[in-house]
């Protein structure tokens, strides 16, 4: 029995709305390619349940830059109670320390503290948050119209270099590629993994 086969990236519609150039669809396309960049999905505001591993001294690190809320963790099936943690904007999660229980309230590796992470052995949390921003911030809107722009003007060819006699124009990336100073504006929103 063979695997079913997954659809296509791209349909003949996508073809269509690339050649009679489509705002909507390069501006989507513009979009996609911020979010890969950014490695997360930045506007908007949504609410989602996620398996989420835990660093080895406890920490939940969230795959976001903007959190708005913490609705529940779920560890090893039993919901932590929202006092033993606290979650930060920036998307990290750290336990709290009760010094005065005797069991542990959340699970530490702390005989592999130096192991590589992340690795098989790695404890996950089921976690569900709010992130994303309200509204677009304008720095990414700015840098997504000037790709959607630049891919309009010049969506797709061969060609790096024109020649007419004693004149030459090179060209730089054509389509929707992100340029040096695109990806330094973007880098406050960018998820860094470590």
């Amino acid at each position: 029995m063979t695997a079913p086969q997954p659809p296509g990236l791209l349909t003949s519609t996508d073809l269509a709305s690339f050649q009679a150039s489509d705002p909507d669809w390069f501006l989507s396309v513009a979009g996609d390619t911020i979010r890969n960049f950014c490695q997360w999905h930045i506007y908007p505001s949504i609410t989602v349940t996620e398996s989420v591993p835990i660093q080895p001294e406890g920490t939940i690190m969230l795959p976001s830059l903007y959190v708005t809320g913490v609705q529940s963790i779920t560890l090893n099936g039993l919901t932590l109670n929202p006092c033993a943690y606290h979650w930060h904007q920036a998307g990290f999660i750290n336990r709290i320390q009760h010094h005065y229980f005797q069991w542990p309230l959340w699970p530490l590796e702390s005989e592999q503290r130096f192991r590589e992470y992340p690795s098989p052995l790695a404890r996950f949390a089921e976690v569900t948050y709010t992130h994303g921003y309200p509204t677009l911030p304008p720095i990414i809107a700015g840098v997504g119209m000037e790709l959607a722009n630049k891919a309009l003007e010049l969506p797709s060819g061969i060609a790096t270099q024109i020649s007419s006699g004693p004149y030459s124009i090179s060209m730089g990336a054509l389509g929707l590629v992100l340029t040096d100073d695109q990806r330094r504006r973007l880098g406050p929103y960018t998820l860094v993994r470590f």
